[in-house]
């Protein structure tokens, strides 16, 4: 992992960029998205990994509708409609497996998503533990308020 990228009006690095270089360590995966909204409904995303020339933005909307209801699994996201096109850099590189869970803060409100990325081959040699990825959402969730006063937001309720 070679780089970490906050797509916010952060400033300076915080908390928030540790913790999904966490999630990636932790699960020994290149690439981690969250996309969430704030206490004003408005989108942000975060993420960890090698920089793929990916929009991150639109990926970040097609990474939260695709686990709005529960956790999301992607064998292959180039056979995916709505993810295939959007990241033709990652598919280049082998990063083809997606994993994605709801992200729900701790009175149990949805407030956006989670998803890792991985070469096929390592997910076939490792595995990823879904649980354990709601598991560190459900920690993230618990780092974002702390941004506020980096004039990040709030998450909404």
């Amino acid at each position: 992992m070679q780089s970490a990228a906050l797509h916010q009006t952060v400033k300076k690095p915080t908390r928030l960029q540790f913790s999904l270089s966490d999630i990636a360590r932790i699960l020994d995966v290149p690439v981690v998205i969250a996309a969430y909204r704030d206490i004003n409904n408005v989108r942000n995303h975060s993420t960890f990994g090698l920089d793929f020339g990916v929009n991150w933005s639109g990926f970040a909307d097609a990474v939260d509708t695709q686990c709005a209801n529960g956790a999301t699994i992607i064998p292959n996201i180039e056979l995916h409609p709505e993810l295939g096109p959007r990241c033709a850099a990652l598919i280049a590189s082998n990063i083809r497996f997606f994993a994605g869970v709801p992200l729900c803060d701790f009175d149990g409100w949805r407030v956006g998503s989670i998803a890792v990325l991985a070469a096929q081959g390592d997910v076939a040699r490792k595995g990823i533990p879904i649980r354990r990825l709601g598991e560190l959402g459900r920690e993230f969730v618990g780092v974002v308020p702390k941004m506020e006063a980096a004039g990040a937001g709030r998450l909404m309720r």
